[in-house]
C-alpha cells in the first residue's frame, strides 16, 4: 500500500461479513494491518536459508543431523553426502537404503559409539578420525565434529555436526612418518657406520704414522731394504684407506639414490681374477687361498661397477675375518 508521504508499506486486509440476528449479510468489516516489518523478517529468514542451504552445498564434507541411536539415523544430509560418500543423502534419510553406521568402518564402530556416548552425557562437543567405505568399496579416513542437540528439558533430541575427507591429510601425514622412520634408521646406521670406519682406519693410519715418522726421522740409518719394507708397508696402509674410502663412496651413492645401474655383458671371471688380485697380499698374510672358482670365458649381463663392490666387500670380509 503507498500511503500519502510516498512509503510503501505491507498490510494484511482481513475482510469479514456482518451478519443480522436471522443470519443474513447485512455489512462487511474490514481490518487493516501493518506487517512490513513482519514481511521483511521472513525475507531476511528466507536469503539467510538460502546462503546457509548454498554454504552446506558447496562445502568439502557434509552437514547431518541425526538421531542418537546406533545406526545414526540421518534426519538430515547436506548435498556433499554424494561425493564424500559415494551415497546421495536420500539412501541414507530415514536409513532408506542404509545406515550411516554401514559406512562407518567395523573396526571402529562400537569405538565411535562408545566415544561418542560418554562425551554426549557430559554435555561435551565430539571429535575423531575414523575410516568410511564407500559405495564403490574404497577406504576414506574422515573427521567428524559435532555435538548433542538438547531440550529445555536438559533432554537429548538430536546430533548436529560435520564430517569432511581427510584421506590426502593422512596419507602425507604417514609418508612424513615413513620418512622419520626411514631418516632414523639412516642416522643409526651412518652412526654405526662411522663407528666401524674409525675402528679399521685406526691400524692403517697408525700403521703410516709410525713407518712414515720412522723415515722422516732415521732416513739414513736404514739400509736400502728396510726403507723398501718401510714403503711396501706405507703402501699397504693407503691402499688400505683407499679401499674404505671407496666402500664410503659407494655406500653414499646408494643411500642418496645417485646410483643408476648400467648393464653390460662382461667376462664373470675376468672381473672375479682382477678382484683376487687386488686382495692377494692380504690373503696371503692371512694365509688364505683365493681361487676364482669360475669358468673362464663365463659372460653375464649385469652392472660391473655394482658387482665390484659386491665382490670386493664379499673377498674383504672373507679374508678379514677368517683366521691366521
Amino acid at each position: 500500500m503507498l500511503f500519502r508521504s510516498g512509503q510503501l508499506k505491507w498490510v494484511r486486509h482481513i475482510c469479514q461479513p456482518v451478519l443480522s440476528g436471522a443470519g443474513k449479510v447485512i455489512g462487511r468489516r474490514a481490518t487493516h494491518m501493518d506487517v512490513t516489518e513482519l514481511r521483511e523478517i521472513m525475507l531476511e529468514l528466507d536469503e539467510s536459508r538460502r546462503r546457509m542451504q548454498t554454504l552446506m552445498g558447496n562445502l568439502p564434507g557434509m552437514a547431518y543431523r541425526s538421531k542418537n541411536d546406533p545406526d545414526w539415523t540421518m534426519e538430515f544430509i547436506s548435498r556433499g553426502c554424494l561425493e564424500l560418500t559415494g551415497y546421495p543423502s536420500s539412501d541414507l534419510i530415514g536409513n532408506k537404503r542404509l545406515s550411516y553406521n554401514d559406512i562407518i568402518h567395523p573396526d571402529h564402530q562400537e569405538r565411535l559409539w562408545r566415544k561418542w556416548q560418554a562425551l554426549l552425557s557430559a554435555h561435551e562437543d565430539f571429535y575423531d578420525e575414523y575410516p568410511i567405505v564407500t559405495a564403490s568399496g574404497e577406504v576414506k579416513w574422515v573427521i567428524e565434529k559435532g555435538c548433542g542437540v538438547f531440550d529445555s528439558d536438559d533432554n537429548l533430541v538430536a546430533l548436529e555436526g560435520f564430517i569432511w575427507d581427510n584421506t590426502h591429510h593422512r596419507f602425507i601425514l604417514d609418508e612424513l612418518r615413513r620418512e622419520r622412520k626411514q631418516l632414523n634408521e639412516l642416522n643409526a646406521l651412518k652412526d654405526k657406520l662411522f663407528t666401524l670406519i674409525a675402528h679399521d682406519l685406526r691400524n692403517p693410519v697408525n700403521s703410516m704414522l709410525g713407518f712414515s715418522e720412522l723415515l722422516y726421522k732415521g732416513y739414513g740409518d736404514f739400509s736400502e731394504n728396510d726403507r723398501i719394507r718401510f714403503s711396501a708397508s706405507l703402501y699397504a696402509s693407503a691402499t688400505a684407506m683407499h679401499r674404505l674410502l671407496l666402500n664410503l663412496l659407494d655406500w653414499s651413492r646408494i643411500q642418496t639414490g645417485k646410483f643408476v645401474p648400467d648393464f653390460i655383458e662382461v667376462d664373470l671371471f675376468e672381473v672375479v681374477a682382477d678382484i683376487i688380485s687386488f686382495y692377494l697380499p692380504d690373503a696371503e698374510k692371512k694365509q688364505v687361498k683365493l681361487l676364482p672358482g669360475i669358468i673362464a670365458g663365463t659372460r653375464i649381463r649385469t652392472d660391473e661397477y655394482a658387482l665390484s663392490i659386491i665382490l670386493r666387500n664379499l673377498i674383504s670380509n672373507a679374508i678379514k675375518f677368517s683366521l691366521p
